[in-house]
């Protein structure tokens, strides 16, 4: 498998991305938006291609998104994987949606590699959101796939996680919140169900449905 850490052309530009890594704009009440300078550099970098893994607590973002950077490498596909919650641990937090303006920052870095194919795991929480994150990852080709699975065993997958009583009831109510949300369907691409099911089963689903990867040839009829 190749190696992709080295990144194409980084030497030559590094002086104009970090100016233009500068002109990122926070405007006061909290969203994040790319300046336009920014947004022409990462569109004139590679043709990155983005897959939102979005779903409720306890659906498999995080798992899913590793089990899919397993299925990429092995097929020498350059990618990269970003949990959006490890982009906003910080107390106290400088900012609201420290963790969009980190990824919008971070960005420019992996679009560098040529054709990359990124999968973010996050929850798309409403259409402007989804706007936000558009706009923060500027890129050829962007995909949201709903993670589904039902609600008793997404609170049982949240219940067995968690370290504390309190973080368990909190991340049982934001279930119950995402079940009941009536946007789901205009947030989506594609739905994919993770539930009883081998994490690698789930994860070739996605990339076939999303095009990243060819579906699986069948041996039916074969002489």
């Amino acid at each position: 498998m190749r190696a992709w850490t080295r990144a194409h052309g980084f030497t030559s530009g590094a002086t104009r991305l970090a100016e233009a890594v500068r002109e990122l704009q926070l405007p006061e009440e909290g969203t994040s938006q790319i300046s336009p300078r920014l947004r022409c550099y990462c569109r004139g970098m590679s043709g990155a291609r983005v897959l939102i893994l979005h779903g409720s607590p306890g659906s498999g973002k995080t798992t899913l998104a590793r089990a899919i950077s397993q299925q990429l490498g092995a097929a020498d596909i350059p990618h990269g994987v970003i949990d959006a919650d490890e982009l906003n641990l910080a107390f106290p937090s400088p900012m609201r949606d420290l963790w969009l303006a980190n990824l919008a920052a971070i960005w420019p870095n992996y679009v560098q590699v040529p054709d990359i194919h990124m999968v973010i795991a996050t929850v798309v929480a409403d259409a402007e959101r989804l706007e936000q994150l558009r706009a923060a990852v500027p890129a050829e080709t962007f995909v949201v796939c709903e993670l589904t699975a039902p609600i008793d065993v997404l609170k049982a997958r949240v219940t067995a996680r968690e370290p504390t009583d309190r973080m368990r009831a909190g991340l049982r109510a934001w279930v119950d919140h995402h079940s009941a949300r009536t946007d789901l369907e205009g947030i989506r691409d594609v739905l994919v169900s993770t539930h009883d099911r081998p994490e690698a089963e789930a994860a070739r689903e996605v990339l076939q449905v999303v095009g990243w990867m060819a579906p699986e040839r069948s041996d039916a009829g074969a002489e």
